[in-house]
């Protein structure tokens, strides 16, 4: 895991310090300012401690390490206290509008339901703080510098902020064995592929590759095609990349992420096209820009649909196997 959290999960247990600072870290992912909160409280069984927010202002801002933080500093190596200075200032610029529209999508609210089981307003209390933590971050995407986690703890509406230790760390067990599983299906395509790579009749001599630092010798001409999928009634908007090239090529496809469309790429198709490959960018409806304006403008209430997590490698495959049947010779009948 890439978190604090995920690379200090054995000492957690051994000590107070790492427990309500990596939670902290792994809980919120960015930082931030709070308003009113005034300290951190972190339990786990009976016992219970806590951190001024003060204190991680003013070791956030010169490196000063209060008494307030010196008491656990002792159970960290020296490049931890670095990192965890770096990620309380790190920034994330992204306008509040965003983020108050993304907070009340079902995935934002799903995030904020996830958050309140370990985060509350008051210790002990039988509702999570789902609200505080919207408003929290919010109000912190609005301030000058951005998202950053002491922005969201200034932010907090409320004096204190309880973190539940034990349910945190069974959380973050869930988010491990997801993180494995991800990387065994990882493992596993990239052991399909080497297979596949070994009993491949064209050898590739990697010595003989081309250097990728200058432009190539071929020029890149684009077009654009609209692909319409009867079945699944999707339009597929896709930009083709062709090298100045008659005879046929390798093929190399750039399917862009949640939020953006084929222009993103557009300086690397055309970069890639140089050096002889034909290189085909399609756009997924449902999950690319359209969509985001979309619920920016209220007329969309998803980033995406869970669905199209289904329709974006469907949507490759149908590309290609049109593109294979437009490549094909045509046959000409002639009257003898």
């Amino acid at each position: 895991m890439n978190s604090l959290f995920g690379k200090w999960t054995d000492n957690v247990r051994k000590s107070w310090l790492l427990l309500v600072l990596s939670v902290l870290i792994s809980v919120f992912g960015i930082s931030n300012y709070a308003r009113t909160a005034e300290r951190i409280y972190a339990s786990y069984s009976a016992f219970q401690r806590s951190i001024s927010i003060t204190a991680l202002e003013k070791f956030a801002e010169n490196g000063e390490l209060t008494e307030d933080l010196a008491v656990y500093a002792q159970y960290l190596k020296p490049e931890q206290i670095t990192e965890l200075r770096q990620v309380l200032t790190s920034q994330i610029k992204v306008h509040p509008v965003a983020v108050s529209q993304f907070l009340y999508t079902s995935q934002g609210e799903f995030m904020l339901r996830r958050l309140g089981e370990v985060i509350r307003t008051k210790s002990g209390e039988s509702k999570p703080g789902f609200h505080a933590l919207r408003s929290a971050l919010i109000l912190a995407a609005d301030q000058p510098e951005g998202l950053t986690l002491l922005n969201i703890l200034r932010s907090y509406p409320n004096s204190s902020i309880n973190i539940d230790l034990a349910r945190t760390l069974q959380i973050s067990a869930e988010l491990e064995r997801l993180v494995n599983q991800t990387n065994k299906a990882v493992a596993a395509v990239s052991a399909k592929s080497d297979t596949e790579a070994a009993n491949s009749q064209t050898a590739v001599e990697v010595n003989n590759l081309p250097t990728l630092n200058r432009r190539g010798k071929f020029i890149a001409k684009k077009q654009t095609l609209k692909l319409f999928d009867v079945i699944r009634g999707r339009l597929l908007t896709t930009d083709i990349y062709l090298p100045n090239i008659p005879s046929s090529v390798p093929v190399i496809v750039i399917s862009h992420g949640i939020g953006t469309d084929s222009s993103n790429f557009r300086y690397l198709a055309d970069y890639l096209t140089t050096y002889g490959f034909a290189v085909v960018v399609p756009n997924h409806p449902g999950s690319d820009t359209k969509q985001i304006q979309s619920l920016l403008n209220g007329s969309a209430s998803e980033i995406s649909q869970p669905e199209e997590f289904v329709n974006r490698p469907l949507d490759v495959k149908f590309i290609l196997d049109q593109l294979e049947k437009l490549n094909k010779p045509m046959l000409v009948f002639s009257n003898v």
